[in-house]
């Protein structure tokens, strides 16, 4: 074979893969965000650097996807009843709250727009209760 031949064989196998590689990432990036009670947030520890990604409410945890990322299974998983919300204060860019949450006994913030503030608080506040109530 000629150097070219090769050049070209190399060429086409590193388009190809590319090619996987997007559609690999794009098929994941929709079927995440096609789930009902899905949205784009950024999140981070307290003090940490945000990272964006996917949250995801569920029936009894959120679970959090980063968006740069080919793995199907959440990054974080955080129950339901170990989330309390410790503050909110709007955010940089205009129309997005930053919330300040402890979530199984870590600190984190996530930037999120605030109609969807009211969604998780909702989310929140619609938990069923601990423990049953006492019959009087």
């Amino acid at each position: 074979m000629r150097a070219l031949d090769i050049v070209c064989v190399i060429a086409t196998l590193c388009a190809l893969s590319a090619l996987v590689f997007l559609s690999v990432y794009f098929i994941r990036l929709r079927s995440l965000l096609h789930k009902y009670g899905t949205f784009q947030c950024a999140l981070r520890r307290k003090g940490g650097r945000w990272i964006p990604g996917i949250l995801v409410l569920q029936a009894d945890s959120i679970d959090w996807y980063p968006r740069r990322s080919l793995v199907l299974n959440s990054k974080r998983s955080l129950p339901r009843e170990l989330i309390e919300i410790l503050g909110h204060r709007q955010g940089v860019v205009p129309g997005t709250t930053v919330v300040e949450f402890l979530g199984d006994g870590v600190e984190y913030e996530a930037a999120l727009r605030t109609a969807q503030f009211a969604g998780v608080v909702s989310w929140i506040d619609s938990a069923p209760p601990a423990e049953e109530p006492a019959d009087f």
